[in-house]
């Protein structure tokens, strides 16, 4: 019997079977189970963070008593960072900070063995050279001190970059940034200021974009260009297209730079 010809047999339906409901489906997925020495592991979570039974038992649920929010365990990270609701009501920055504690440990905690021994090897290294570099020592001068403290912030600039998966190429930039942040704003705002992923969002989406776009598509009509597309999906599995170009910032430049456009 030729390929064209075959045909398949699909089966009579049994009717004593029902059909899986989308809701019967969707209760098949795996939790994660509440773990309280993970989900309750500061005292801001113990007070205000509860587990719940899902439907099918199971205590894979969160309650959180200061916003009456609640959802799956393994969205209590985004729950506290970025849900609206919880975020209205950290009204003050004793809460602010406590909140922010919680979130390090959830992240800290989420990463897999591999990943936190890692970073604990970063901060032993970091650590030790602090100590042989004698920090504070009553014999240093002031000028070795400074040395040091200048070589200490390198290595905690190294830290983060290895830490966040962030190119090399960025440590200038990291470093006028740390200058420009200090040199602008006084140590109280700096140390109360908290920022979420939401705000970010917001901040870039509603009040730059356009400006940004705007001044590069002025330099693409001043310079030989490429343009680059490029589809993704981010964490949440949401299709999106990235749009860059690479251009030429100034007519006397010998090198192309790349600039995202939306």
């Amino acid at each position: 019997m030729s390929g064209r010809n075959r045909r398949t047999l699909i089966p009579p339906k049994d009717s004593s079977k029902p059909d899986k409901s989308p809701t019967q489906t969707k209760s098949l997925k795996k939790h994660t189970l509440f773990k309280p020495e993970y989900h309750q592991g500061t005292p801001f979570l113990k007070k205000y963070i509860t587990s719940a039974v899902d439907e099918n038992g199971e205590i894979t649920r969160f309650v959180c008593s200061l916003c009456t929010g609640q959802g799956y365990c393994e969205n209590l990270r985004n729950h506290i960072r970025i849900a609206n609701i919880h975020l209205q009501k950290l009204t003050s920055s004793e809460l602010k900070q406590e909140n922010e504690q919680a979130l390090k440990h959830l992240d800290k905690n989420s990463k897999s063995d591999s990943e936190v021994e890692f970073i604990e090897v970063l901060n032993d290294a970091v650590h030790e050279n602090e100590m042989d570099f004698n920090l504070g020592k009553p014999s240093s001068s002031p000028k070795s001190t400074q040395i040091a403290e200048e070589t200490l912030l390198k290595f905690e600039m190294t830290r983060f970059l290895i830490t966040h998966n962030l190119p090399f190429l960025l440590a200038k930039d990291l470093a006028d940034f740390i200058k420009k942040v200090g040199n602008k704003f006084n140590k109280t705002t700096i140390e109360e200021t908290a920022i979420y992923n939401k705000q970010i969002t917001h901040i870039a989406k509603n009040c730059l974009a356009n400006t940004l776009q705007e001044k590069y598509l002025k330099l693409l009509e001043k310079s030989p260009f490429s343009i680059s597309i490029d589809e993704g999906q981010d964490k949440s599995g949401k299709a999106f297209l990235a749009i860059s170009a690479r251009f030429f910032p100034e007519k006397t430049s010998n090198r192309p730079i790349s600039k995202f456009l939306g």
